[in-house]
């Protein structure tokens, strides 16, 4: 008997590897996993440039892909296509060519219409968002482009109920995008090359982009108050972005400079040794993470971890780390100063951690999960 036809799948992201980001490195190990599974997997990064080409996978990379033929070639060589993001191209034309599609939300799009719940504790209602959701950080945004979004939103609420299976991959992201059709798969980690650090450090660290939303502004102002208590802390930025100048100046505008290392973006091996080195990795972010990248690493690492109260990183740093409320400075320069000086405590959150990730999914077992999804939609008659 001949044997069957392998599944092909079409993964949609705006961005992929060579970019670096906890989305990019969840694709490319589930891309790596259906593909050793049998899938003949493409993924296409919308926003990705040629001249970003990547070292060969084992699964087919396609950057750009903008114009309708190059998208109804890939869509016409796919049995299942799953977007990332939301886009009415790819899922009208998908749907168009009755194709089976599975859908993600990867950030707070879901929730509000500008894409940032600011305050993270309820839904965003708010008519005109930009100018009276307290905190915003879209404030800034232009009304044309703020309205253009506002109005599209229920329109994007209703096309996602045309697609065939969506994904939630966090109790975060399943009780509050509330999805139609959704499947909760949560994300799998290759930790085999995270290993814990041989003692404890007096550096904080830092590992994310340089983006407002990420509060990097709360995480300075913490360390400053930190040493105006008399508790010298090193802290290592590693990462990089469109607001380095921004962060440089505030770090020289709080007297920072000589206790603040910017090491740019790490990869590999570099950002185990980062996250083994140190004292604690804060994740101060303002807006609500949909689940927690850095904080599963950095415990895989042996790092306590102190976080904002916002999102999914309740589900993940809220379990063996420290949390506290997003945007209080004083609040985390009371946990750095705990984690810093108490032995016991440091010693109890490296365990604890060291516990919590040894027990999450892995990327083979996650891939197989999705793997079972997308044979399921393509058997679905429509």
């Amino acid at each position: 008997m001949p044997q069957p036809r392998a599944l092909r799948i079409l993964q949609v992201a705006e961005n992929c590897s060579p970019s670096i980001g906890g989305l990019e490195v969840y694709l490319d190990g589930l891309c790596e996993h259906l593909q050793s599974m049998g899938a003949q997997v493409t993924l296409v990064g919308t926003r990705m440039l040629e001249s970003d080409a990547v070292p060969n996978k084992a699964y087919r990379v396609v950057f750009g892909a903008k114009g309708w033929a190059q998208r109804r070639q890939l869509l016409k060589s796919a049995d299942v296509v799953h977007l990332h993001y939301f886009d009415y191209g790819w899922l009208l034309l998908a749907k168009a060519m009755s194709k089976k599609v599975v859908f993600m939300f990867h950030s707070t799009a879901a929730l509000c219409p500008k894409g940032a719940a600011f305050n993270g504790q309820e839904r965003c209602e708010y008519w005109s968002h930009w100018k009276q959701c307290p905190g915003c950080i879209m404030q800034d945004e232009p009304v044309i482009k703020a309205l253009t979004k506002y109005f599209s939103f229920p329109i994007k609420r209703w096309l996602i109920h045309c697609v065939d299976a969506t994904v939630a991959f966090s109790a975060f992201t399943l009780n509050e995008f509330r999805l139609p059709r959704v499947n909760l798969i949560t994300h799998g980690f290759d930790l085999s090359q995270h290993e814990a650090g041989s003692q404890k450090r007096d550096s904080v660290v830092f590992l994310g982009r340089f983006m407002p939303e990420k509060g990097y502004a709360v995480l300075l102002k913490a360390l400053a108050l930190c040493h105006a208590k008399g508790h010298v802390l090193k802290l290592v930025l590693a990462g990089d972005g469109e607001y380095r100048q921004q962060v440089e100046n505030l770090v020289q505008q709080l007297g920072l400079a000589a206790h603040v290392e910017f090491r740019g973006f790490v990869q590999g091996a570099d950002k185990i040794a980062c996250l083994q080195q140190a004292t604690a990795v804060v994740i101060p972010s303002l807006w609500p993470e949909t689940f927690g990248f850095v904080a599963i690493e950095a415990m895989a690492c042996g790092a306590p971890v102190i976080a904002s109260d916002m999102g999914g990183l309740l589900e993940t740093a809220g379990q063996a780390g420290f949390v506290f409320p997003a945007g209080n400075a004083e609040a985390l320069a009371e946990k750095l100063i705990q984690v810093h000086t108490d032995e016991a405590l440091w010693q109890r959150m490296h365990e604890e951690g060291l516990a919590l990730a040894a027990n999450i999914n892995t990327e083979e077992s996650v891939a197989r999960q999705y793997l079972d999804l997308y044979q399921e939609v393509y058997q679905r008659r429509n």
